[in-house]
């Protein structure tokens, strides 16, 4: 099983955290780091689809519970 660590920071060259973050992954197989910065719009429009199936799958769910 993979650890997925999801990255928000704009300039990562320049934060020394985020870089020793990285190579310290990079370092074992057992972690996966996504750069969400480096997003491309047709991932970004996937994760925005997949966000809105998964509140419509949520809402559905809650409303069987409610019956």
């Amino acid at each position: 099983m993979k650890t997925l660590i999801v990255l928000f920071h704009p300039s990562i060259a320049t934060s020394t955290v985020n870089r020793r973050l990285i190579k310290a992954a990079e370092e074992t197989k057992k972690i996966k780091i996504r750069d969400m910065y480096q997003l491309t719009s047709e991932e970004i429009a996937q994760l925005e689809e997949l966000a809105d199936q998964t509140k419509v799958n949520t809402l559905r769910n809650w409303e069987k519970t409610m019956a």
